[in-house]
């Protein structure tokens, strides 16, 4: 009786901690990020800004490059901070906003509302964060 009592107690801390690993804020926004980054596609986007200057059509393919290829850092569901440095705005085909802060160095901060209203995290990418300091605007 005792054997069983421990293996059901040891099944439910694992699914515990498995519901757990798997709802936590940053697996979901580990998802989002996932999500979003199959959305960023030049067939997809209508229009980058930097700072609201509207970016040609070879920097526009590469930052949506850049951008795709940051890597998911964590959550970041502070809500309201710092006001970025530089501002890049993401217009979707379909009307989507999207803005990527950055406050310097390699971390950028995201929060794809239209995927998920609680969203909010961060990712890293040094060849952007070179781009945006070597870009003189």
């Amino acid at each position: 009786m005792r054997r069983i009592i421990v293996g059901i107690l040891a099944i439910v801390i694992v699914l515990g901690a498995a519901y757990f690993y798997m709802t936590n804020d940053n697996q979901k926004d580990k998802k989002v990020w996932d999500q979003l980054r199959s959305q960023l596609t030049a067939e997809n986007i209508k229009e980058i800004s930097l700072d609201d200057a509207v970016l040609e059509t070879d920097e526009f393919t590469e930052v949506i490059s850049l951008i795709r290829k940051s890597e998911f850092d964590k959550t970041n569901r502070v809500e309201h901070g710092p006001t970025p440095v530089v501002v890049i705005t993401i217009v979707f085909i379909d009307g989507i906003k999207i803005n990527v802060g950055y406050w310097g160095g390699t971390t950028f901060e995201l929060s794809p509302e239209h995927i998920d209203v609680e969203s909010q995290f961060l990712v890293t990418n040094d060849a952007l964060g070179d781009w945006i300091n070597s870009t003189k605007r």
